[in-house]
């Protein structure tokens, strides 16, 4: 059984973006949230260096392999992960939205947390904090 990934169009979905701000009254810390924003988080190099970076992954490969020894089956299984992009270029939040199990999430997750700094998001020349989403599919013959 031959198994191979696909990342359909390389699609980085934002979801909203979190912006830390000090409160007026000054009680802690209140969150903006923006529906548009000015610059999209996005991986250092663009959308190239992203497909390189996931195409080369030994850890996609690894979990590839691990899957179908464990006869995953047939099919297309597509791990919807979502992350926030820090103001500061760090990952965080990383989690799935998926439950196929055959280790496809924790590699995905793995994967993401393994991908270094981004160019975080900004809002009137500001940087915030980004929710994004990626989904990874895993095709199985």
């Amino acid at each position: 059984m031959k198994m191979n990934f696909i990342l359909p169009i390389f699609l980085l979905l934002p979801l909203w973006v979190l912006a830390q701000k000090d409160s007026l009254s000054g009680n802690g810390t209140a969150l903006k949230l923006y529906k548009k924003f000015d610059v999209e988080a996005s991986y250092p190099g663009g959308q190239k260096a992203w497909q390189k970076y996931i195409e080369l992954s030994p850890i996609l490969t690894k979990a590839r392999i691990e899957a179908e020894r464990q006869n995953i089956g047939a099919g297309e299984y597509t791990v919807l992960i979502r992350y926030m992009v820090t103001k500061n270029g760090d990952l965080d939040k990383v989690t799935t939205l998926t439950k196929h199990g055959f280790g496809l999430e924790a590699a995905a997750i793995k994967f993401m947390l393994s991908s270094g700094k981004w160019i975080p998001a900004e809002v009137n020349n500001e940087k915030v904090d980004a929710y994004r989403m990626q989904p990874i599919l895993f095709s199985v013959d």
